[in-house]
């Protein structure tokens, strides 16, 4: 069974209602609203993608094919898959807990202590949107696994391939060129590279300092505001508190980006955006608590989820990595 019970003292008093839990971080692709997500998925969601080559042309008195422009009607496809959570408890390994005496007076009724079981849900939740959020960058179905557990460290997402293995395999992104470890001497130069690459038409958009960000790793955000504080002609002061910026646009941190990764693009929770994240229901964040079967003392917690995501226009998409496609099958 996964629980544990390292405490088994059970002197003195407790405190009630609450347990010390470690850190972990969002689903931030999700929560800081860089990707638009389409709820309610329940086999596809086909997204038609109109690309044209056409504008003007010289005029003749009678057109012919030769003097006519070209439209492709295609599609991107959200198939959102399958994955789990799973734990097995048995409460009476509390008896010699302090939580014990929140066990039931009766043993068969016996169920988890209430606080035990409000904590873990809500932790497991947590580390399950940990491996959601490192799934929508690092997924991919290409992975090898040692074994059907979660001892191998990309057991959790390799239900779905991420953005990054997608590009990196099928090629086609605006790729920022000899991409190599980025440090505090040089990223700001290879923001400046990324953002050169941008397509005129974004660079264009009256609204594009709301819709284009610059999604970067948790390490390399740090690394960012490194160099802008070292910065000696700033027009702002940088040392207070505010939203980190390039050039005015939003510099977001995503904690299930690699570092020496990071993306440009439109980038917000609208149809317009490139980054497309595809969910069975929100309602899957909940969990079921049940026995194993009626006659065992036995309980267990299940969940299940199904995710997808895909970039909308790569031809669109400027992204800087150090990663490969042989990353993606280890």
């Amino acid at each position: 069974m996964a629980l544990n019970i390292i405490d088994t003292s059970y002197a003195g008093t407790v405190e009630s209602g609450f347990m010390v839990t470690q850190a972990t971080f969002s689903c931030s692709t999700i929560k800081k609203g860089v990707a638009m997500v389409k709820d309610g998925i329940k086999k596809q969601h086909n997204i038609p993608v109109l690309t044209m080559n056409s504008g003007l042309t010289r005029r003749v008195v009678n057109p012919q094919t030769a003097n006519s422009g070209s439209s492709t009607v295609d599609k991107i496809v959200l198939d959102p898959k399958k994955t789990m959570v799973y734990q097995e408890f048995l409460p009476a390994d509390f008896e010699d807990h302090f939580y014990a005496e929140e066990l039931s007076k009766t043993l068969l009724a016996r169920e988890l202590p209430i606080t035990f079981e409000n904590v873990m849900m809500q932790l497991q939740l947590n580390y399950a949107f940990q491996d959601v959020e490192r799934g929508i960058h690092m997924g991919s179905a290409g992975y090898t696994l040692s074994a059907a557990t979660r001892a191998d460290a990309n057991h959790g997402i390799k239900d779905w391939d991420g953005i990054i293995r997608q590009l990196v395999v099928g090629g086609n992104f605006i790729s920022v060129p000899s991409p190599s470890a980025i440090t505090a001497g040089n990223i700001l130069a290879k923001f400046a590279a990324a953002y050169a690459l941008l397509p005129k038409g974004i660079l264009d958009d009256v609204n594009r300092y709301e819709k284009v960000k610059f999604l970067v790793s948790i390490e390399d955000s740090v690394i960012f505001e490194e160099a802008t504080t070292a910065l000696t002609n700033k027009g702002n002061d940088i040392s207070k508190r505010g939203t980190p910026m390039y050039k005015g646009y939003d510099v977001v941190a995503l904690a299930g980006l690699p570092k020496d990764t990071f993306y440009v693009c439109r980038a917000y929770p609208d149809l317009e955006s490139n980054i497309w994240i595809g969910t069975n229901a929100f309602e899957d964040q909940s969990f079921e608590l049940k026995r194993i079967e009626n006659k065992s003392e036995l309980y267990y917690m299940k969940g299940l989820m199904a995710f997808d995501v895909k970039v909308a226009k790569p031809n669109e998409f400027v992204m800087h990595t150090t990663q490969v496609a042989a990353n993606f099958t280890a």
